[in-house]
């Protein structure tokens, strides 16, 4: 390929720096590697010049790898960025990738940045490939329709015998005026056989006075078929008689763009297809492995983690799957997904006919940037409730689940359950335990704010947050 990558190289450790530039070297591109190890070095980086991919270590001296993540995904939200740590808990796993981290790599196993680093900088290249393809498309289209080439008829109402004709009907369809002018049947044998009976009776019932159009084919003098748009209006005068006038603008050219920008588009969205089966695939891949080694694991309280690990994956997948069955990425639908995200919660560690949920869904989130957050903080809520509200051989166990609208864009998710309710200690301590630090991860990603408090029976949970508007522009540079 005859590109020069430019990777820019987060690393304030020397030893490090020194392997992976080995590495990288091992990699069939031509790379170009800039190194910083500073907060400093790194902001004039990105902000005097252009990478393929950022490759940045977790824990540096004056800054974090998250921290390089959020200043450079304010400047640019599709290069790839790799991420390399030691080590890297459950929490900052979440927020690294709701931040846009493309890979993650452990320092045990460096090596893996040759197949990792080729990977990201040809996925991106040919994404930008697509994406120039695409701009050059509607570039040819735009100057087209600026440039048009056509000309002006009159005609009969009645016989719809053509009257007049402009000088440049010659010159696209290479007849002569004479050849044309005052015969029947119109355009006769120069209108394309398929849209023969079409075009004259559509002619022959333009009796009105408003602006009509249609698009047929007509052949010229050399048997090339011409695409055209008739924009015609009738007009009714005395002393002529009812006429038909219009101007015929030669489409040819639109027409095979656009053909060409319609297989363009359907080979974007089998590639988008494509990498949501893989993404699919691999989250079940993922949740299965885990699911096996919880069912292997002998301590309890360790199989207990591995399932909460599952129902994190299945809460993704479920909001993953939802979005790309639709149409439009703004047209996403938290309401399609929550009941499920329930259900799979609750039989994951109960039987859901124990448990009768009721849903009051007011409002919705279109942001898949919000969405993700907030189904993964109902999972961890909800999972909470089902192993601690109730006890076990209770049969009938009640959860109320709300999203709403408060007014000024603000949501509102609440549950409810009716059960022992949650310890003094719990809410005591804050940020005690995983589940309520990853709620509070999540929620500082949403900009809310969220709090436990005893209900009478029960416990309330209550998560407010400004609601976020999505366009298709902005989507997939997020996720």
């Amino acid at each position: 390929m005859d590109k020069l990558f430019q990777v820019l190289l987060v690393e304030d450790n020397s030893l490090h720096v020194k392997i992976l530039l080995d590495y990288l070297k091992k990699i069939d591109l031509d790379i170009s590697v800039s190194v910083v190890s500073t907060r400093n070095a790194f902001h004039k980086a990105i902000e005097s010049n252009k990478f393929d991919l950022i490759i940045s270590d977790y824990m540096l001296t004056d800054f974090s790898g998250l921290d390089a993540l959020k200043m450079f995904r304010e400047i640019n939200e599709d290069v790839p960025f790799i991420l390399v740590s030691s080590y890297m808990n459950e929490t900052e796993g979440v927020e690294a990738m709701m931040n846009g981290v493309t890979d993650f790599l452990i320092k045990d196993n460096l090596r893996r940045i040759i197949p990792a680093a080729k990977r990201e900088l040809l996925n991106y290249v040919q994404r930008r490939t697509i994406e120039n393809s695409l701009q050059q498309s509607k570039a040819i289209i735009t100057s087209m329709e600026s440039n048009i080439e056509g000309f002006a008829w009159e005609s009969s109402a009645e016989s719809l015998k053509l009257t007049y004709l402009s000088p440049t009907f010659e010159s696209i369809l290479g007849y002569s005026i004479d050849e044309v002018i005052n015969k029947a049947d119109m355009w006769g044998n120069y209108i394309h056989p398929k849209d023969y009976y079409k075009v004259i009776e559509y002619y022959t019932n333009a009796k009105d006075n408003n602006l009509k159009e249609i698009e047929y084919r007509l052949i010229d003098s050399e048997g090339k078929v011409h695409w055209f748009r008739d924009v015609l209006t009738y007009r009714s005068d005395p002393n002529v008689g009812n006429r038909l006038q219009g101007l015929m603008v030669d489409i040819t050219e639109i027409r095979e763009n656009k053909e060409h920008l319609d297989r363009t588009i359907n080979e974007k969205e089998e590639l988008i297809s494509e990498l949501h089966h893989r993404v699919k695939n691999n989250l079940a891949v993922i949740s299965s492995m885990i699911q096996l080694q919880a069912i292997t694991e002998e301590k309890p309280e360790i199989q207990v983690k591995l399932i909460e690990g599952v129902n994190r994956i299945k809460s993704m997948a479920i909001v993953h799957d939802i979005v790309y069955n639709k149409e439009k990425f703004n047209n996403y639908s938290i309401k399609d997904g929550i009941e499920d995200l329930v259900n799979s919660v609750i039989d994951t560690f109960a039987s859901s006919d124990n448990f009768k949920v009721n849903y009051i869904i007011d409002a919705d989130i279109s942001s898949i940037q919000q969405a993700i957050p907030v189904a993964l903080i109902l999972t961890e809520v909800v999972s909470n409730t089902v192993k601690h509200a109730y006890s076990a051989d209770l049969e009938s166990k009640k959860i109320d689940i709300q999203l709403s609208e408060k007014g000024n864009d603000v949501l509102s998710l609440e549950v409810r359950d009716y059960g022992k309710g949650i310890p003094d200690e719990v809410i005591k301590s804050g940020h005690s335990t995983i589940g309520i630090s990853i709620i509070n991860a999540l929620s500082t990603q949403l900009d809310g704010t969220f709090y436990f408090e005893k209900a009478k029976p029960g416990t309330h949970f209550k998560l407010n947050f400004k609601k976020s508007y999505l366009t298709d522009d902005s989507y997939s540079s997020h996720y």
